[in-house]
């Protein structure tokens, strides 16, 4: 009995400091994705080009800039190039399979108050970004999927300006909401949910998350780094929802293979004919 009592206590503080080196591996690794730093030459993803993250650096500490970051050439060519026509069909989506959303699209508007982005009209809905209506559609399916968000501990993997973490805000609210993304980035997203007064807003990456998402920005970061989220945030998390366009790294089916409970569902509407909707831990 002794003795099986000090095994058992043996591989309690093996698995105990095979986690903590986890960990501080995680820590290093993620400090260096805010800090900016590299592993080699290589971008850590398609969007980590000087022309983007300089744009956001300006964004985040000149006014000017700010107020009209969402339609500059170097932005778009990252983020808000949604078509009218793809926004319309996000926006019929979402209200088809959460109707309850409708009321909600008026607090939904205040994120096109922000970095003067390109808006068409959509009729009795209104004037919206078609950015902010994919938005929309990511949370109609998170509600869907996975039920009210209110007491979720979020984390997003690539943020943007943090038009996503606004969208789960203005729809319900969060228990708390982790942004993960190069600092230039994260410096505009901090300045972009203060000043919508987004409260519980994270960029140190701390503790369990109960729902980890992504809006292609997993597929397409460099391998290495898709290795860290995978050990450290993705295979630990319950619950999680990735839209992938496999443009770097892994490939559908290794991805999958790495979270077991996971189970591909099809994008609704299709933005490109390979992309597709990872999901985990949903009802």
């Amino acid at each position: 009995m002794a003795v099986h009592s000090l095994v058992s206590i043996a591989g309690l503080l093996t698995r105990l400091r095979h986690r903590l080196r986890l960990r501080a591996r995680a820590v290093h690794g993620f400090s260096k994705l805010r800090q900016g730093s590299r592993t080699s030459d290589a971008a850590t993803s398609i969007s980590d080009t000087p022309a983007y993250t300089q744009l956001c650096a300006k964004a985040a500490s000149d006014p000017a800039v700010f107020a009209t970051f969402k339609r500059q050439p170097a932005y778009t060519a990252i983020l808000e190039h949604v078509s009218c026509e793809l926004g319309a069909k996000y926006l019929h989506a979402a209200l088809a399979q959460t109707p309850e959303i409708e009321g909600r699209l008026p607090l939904f508007r205040r994120n096109d108050e922000l970095g003067r982005p390109n808006v068409c009209d959509y009729g009795a809905h209104g004037v919206f970004s078609p950015t902010t209506l994919r938005y929309v559609k990511v949370l109609s399916d998170l509600q869907r999927l996975f039920g009210p968000l209110d007491r979720l501990r979020v984390l997003e993997i690539g943020v943007g300006y943090g038009g996503q973490c606004f969208i789960v805000h203005a729809g319900g609210g969060f228990r708390s909401y982790t942004l993960v993304d190069l600092p230039p980035v994260l410096a505009l997203a901090t300045r972009y949910l203060k000043t919508l007064a987004v409260p519980r807003v994270e960029i140190e990456v701390h503790g369990a998350f109960d729902l980890v998402i992504s809006n292609y920005a997993f597929s397409e970061c460099r391998r290495d780094v898709q290795e860290r989220y995978l050990t450290e945030l993705l295979e630990p998390a319950p619950h999680g929802y990735m839209t992938c366009n496999f443009l770097s790294g892994m490939g559908r089916e290794e991805i999958a293979a790495r979270l077991p409970r996971s189970r591909w569902i099809d994008e609704n509407p299709v933005s490109k004919k390979r992309n597709a909707i990872l999901v985990w831990g949903d009802g």
